[in-house]
């Protein structure tokens, strides 16, 4: 097992470095003001590097760095919108794949799901089989797939409510789920 000796660095407090995600032989993380800069730590040289953050870095205050079809990809959410960017190299810098309304997502779900309006983005994956590029919406009582390209919706499970939570609440909050990847890694 390797471990990382090389020297401290300093860095804008920002950084959020709870959602730091692996891509390109680098862990990325986001900066929290869109004026600031992202940092990616290069793994192998044992160096940290600034990037371009996303366009609408933390404007709307939810957030995350994701990996999706071998390009970065920044989920930005908020009660109006779900928008997907991409980037593919650092030289090629961000591009908007997908702009999607939370009124398009929620009026594709059973009324009873939408009472309060309230829902959670957990997560973007490529669906297994199909391959459908998918956000992961949870919405009171229930967890939706959300089809980015065919625009559709497809209940993936409910969910129960515990004892003492109010109907309507939601129990994961954004960003709370990963897609599975299959590894060979291992912790201590």
């Amino acid at each position: 097992m390797r471990e990382w000796i090389g020297n401290d660095f300093y860095v804008p407090y920002e950084v959020v470095f709870s959602n730091g995600v692996y891509w390109k032989g680098a862990v990325h993380w986001i900066a929290a003001a869109s004026r600031n800069d992202s940092l990616y730590f290069d793994v192998e040289n044992e160096r940290l590097f600034k990037m371009a953050s996303p366009p609408m870095c933390s404007r709307s205050g939810l957030g995350t760095f994701n990996v999706c079809d071998g390009k970065l990809c920044y989920v930005d959410a908020n009660v109006q919108f779900f928008r997907v960017y991409a980037m593919e190299n650092y030289d090629a810098g961000w591009s908007l794949r997908y702009n999607v309304e939370i009124d398009g997502v929620m009026g594709h779900l059973p009324k009873a799901s939408v009472e309060n309006y309230s829902q959670s983005l957990l997560c973007l994956a490529r669906e297994e089989g199909e391959g459908k590029l998918v956000m992961v919406v949870h919405a009171p009582g229930k967890i939706f797939a959300y089809d980015l390209e065919g625009r559709n919706c497809r209940k993936l499970c409910d969910v129960e409510l515990g004892k003492g939570d109010a109907p309507g609440n939601l129990l994961f909050s954004g960003f709370d789920a990963y897609p599975y990847a299959a590894s060979l890694a291992f912790g201590r």
